[in-house]
């Protein structure tokens, strides 16, 4: 009986420690820069607070002005959900701080030039991940799956923005 007792008892442990709740006090942000063309950051924060930031680098540059548009909002309970899911499962302070840099990529690689750089805050500690696409490459799940999510909202909230 005691050893039957026991073996719930560690099988219960090790399920418990498997599972990660979504996060409660945090601020994320992705930033998509192709290089000397263009840049976006959303910033979104646990009491779901969004800010998008979008310039066009390069006509900044032949502009000699900066121009950056600003879009703020908040995300819906669905929206925080799904982030704080994917938050929990990303594991971002597990993760390498760089994918896609430990080699040189083909000057061919039309991606080359786009760089991704997640900075992630909780609790006071802060893991900055940043990755350069490149199609022959496989970066984790979890980090893709986050970045996608983060991307295509950006997207969706972009339209306020404008061009």
């Amino acid at each position: 009986m005691k050893q039957y007792a026991l073996g719930i008892l560690i099988l219960f442990a090790l399920t418990i420690s498997g599972c990660r709740t979504a996060p409660t006090d945090y601020t994320i942000a992705l930033t998509l820069e192709s290089i000397e063309n263009y840049k976006m950051t959303i910033e979104i924060d646990s009491r779901r607070n969004y800010t998008l930031r979008r310039q066009n680098l390069y006509f900044d540059a032949h502009a000699d002005s900066e121009n950056i548009k600003v879009a703020t909002g908040q995300l819906t309970p669905d929206d925080a959900a799904a982030l704080g899911k994917l938050l929990a499962a990303a594991r971002l302070f597990r993760l390498a701080d760089a994918y896609g840099f430990d080699r040189d990529t083909a000057s061919d690689n039309p991606f080359d030039g786009i760089i991704y750089q997640i900075t992630y805050t909780e609790k006071a500690l802060t893991k900055s991940i940043t990755v350069r696409l490149d199609p022959n490459l496989k970066y984790p799940t979890q980090l893709t799956a986050l970045i996608a999510f983060l991307s295509r909202y950006a997207s969706s909230v972009g339209q306020e923005v404008g061009s």
